[in-house]
């Protein structure tokens, strides 16, 4: 569900994200990819909702941080970001990410969330604070896969 490549073209994909406007399939783009690390097309810049690959990527220089849209800390825990950003001229007008949580704690509980309720707004308690995660799945091959996964701020 993570790991299976899949195509990002305009038939195959989504009305999520369409990062390739061409009809022809590339396959290689997969869940994991567009969550942990990023995509991007000649402008804009997709996934991105893990903080590890930004943060590594912002100490680098290669991630220019315009400021939050909002934040939720968890106390103890780290601190839920949505934030504009862009990296290296590819804007990403709106992300989030759950900045000092694990990768090990987000990937279990994406997986959770699109094993019991996959493609649904699911809502959880971690460290007695109220949480909400987004899955997207990817119907591709025969098979449902992880689109994106991200976490929800309130509003």
């Amino acid at each position: 569900m993570w790991f299976d490549p899949y195509c990002r073209n305009a038939s195959a994909l989504s009305a999520v994200t369409r990062l390739h406007a061409d009809e022809q399939c590339t396959e290689g783009s997969s869940g994991f990819e567009h969550v942990f690390i990023m995509e991007y097309t000649d402008t804009l810049s997709a996934g991105i909702h893990g903080w590890v690959f930004f943060n590594m990527e912002e100490h680098l220089g290669g991630f220019n941080y315009y400021g939050y849209l909002g934040t939720q800390e968890i106390p103890g825990k780290g601190v839920m970001l949505e934030i504009v950003s862009d990296w290296n001229g590819h804007l990403k007008p709106i992300t989030g990410f759950f900045s000092g949580a694990s990768p090990e704690l987000e990937l279990a509980l994406f997986s959770a969330c699109f094993i019991l309720r996959p493609g649904e707004l699911v809502n959880i308690t971690l460290a007695g604070e109220f949480l909400q995660l987004q899955t997207v799945v990817e119907s591709y091959d025969n098979k449902d896969l992880v689109h994106t996964a991200y976490f929800v701020l309130e509003k």
